[in-house]
């Protein structure tokens, strides 16, 4: 599982915490091998497994990321759902969400 990470965090300043922390290889291993503070613009790519275990450090205020997962082989821990060929739109337009300005939204209230 190759990960895919961009920080979208501008005028992001040491102490503000947030950091993804990346352990040395192993499972179990406690070892720190980096600490990647969430810069803006900041682009990240790492296997999001016992290669490269990590976690996210806490942080002191509101810290925001785009990810993407790309899978290298099947998962049988990881339940992934098919998706149907939506080349005619017909079944894309069914399960999209109603757009927010759309008066007759069930979002808009009662």
């Amino acid at each position: 599982l190759l990960t895919a990470l961009v920080y979208l965090n501008e005028n992001w300043q040491q102490g503000d915490g947030g950091e993804l922390r990346l352990f040395y290889p192993g499972e179990k291993n406690l070892k720190v091998r980096m600490e990647v503070e969430p810069l803006w613009n900041r682009l990240l790519l790492f296997w999001s497994d016992d290669r490269s275990p990590h976690e996210v450090l806490s942080a002191c205020k509101d810290r925001f990321a785009a990810t993407v997962w790309f899978y290298d082989q099947t998962n049988p821990t990881i339940p992934l759902t098919e998706v149907g060929n939506t080349s005619t739109g017909s079944a894309a337009a069914a399960a999209a969400p109603a757009p927010l300005d759309d008066p007759d939204s069930a979002a808009s209230g009662p």
